[in-house]
């Protein structure tokens, strides 16, 4: 059985709990993302194009993606077990049909005023997408792969929140301020980033910021 704590929120904005059985599951933020697109519509058909939509927006990729996507889950979930998690309906899309638990975030501390509900935590970063400076604009699929390979590596390190890379997503290219990015995706830190491609030389520029 796959843990999750999705009841009744969109696919944008779900949070699933990486595990099987207990045991954490690596996934890549885009097997995260395929992931979530599948569970929230669990036991419903998900056509291809509404896949690829929801997991590399704004972005033209060929089918094979995604098929290679749900070829990676079915590796990890279902290694080793007799439960069937992905069905693919040929020609059409696919249907996550193992059983969905789904577990309300308890605490045993008293509740928090409402003010601070908010407050981002300071151990928490989002990794923006990565600006492309190059003059043909042509390193895009270079500058997503920058960001979802630092939220990776940072995923790794104890006791760090990193947001998802569909959560900062939704920023790319909009003029939002440092301080409502923060709040909205409630992280302390920014984490923002270029890429500029001249010849053989790339040039990769990095740096932080508070977002609260």
């Amino acid at each position: 059985m796959l843990d999750d704590a999705c009841d009744g929120v969109s696919g944008q904005d779900a949070e699933i709990d990486r595990r099987r059985d207990g045991a954490p599951i690596a996934l890549t933020p885009k097997l995260f993302d395929l992931l979530v697109a599948l569970v929230t519509n669990s036991r419903r058909l998900v056509e291809k194009d509404a896949l690829l939509k929801a997991v590399w927006p704004d972005v033209a990729v060929e089918e094979g993606n995604l098929t290679k996507g749900v070829f990676s889950l079915r590796q990890l979930l279902e290694a080793d077990e007799d439960v069937r998690y992905l069905e693919t309906v040929p020609k059409r899309g696919y249907r996550f049909v193992a059983t969905v638990a789904a577990e309300p975030v308890t605490s045993d501390q008293p509740a928090a005023p409402s003010s601070a509900a908010s407050t981002a935590p300071e151990n928490s970063i989002a990794v923006m997408p990565f600006r492309d400076v190059t003059a043909n604009r042509d390193q895009e699929f270079f500058c997503e792969g920058m960001s979802e390979e630092i939220i990776i590596a940072l995923g790794c390190v104890p006791d760090v929140r990193v947001a998802s890379y569909t959560s900062a997503l939704r920023f790319k290219g909009k003029a939002v301020g440092p301080q409502s990015v923060g709040r909205e995706l409630l992280v302390a830190w920014l984490l923002e980033g270029s890429v500029r491609k001249s010849g053989d030389t790339v040039r990769i520029a990095v740096q932080t910021g508070a977002g609260v």
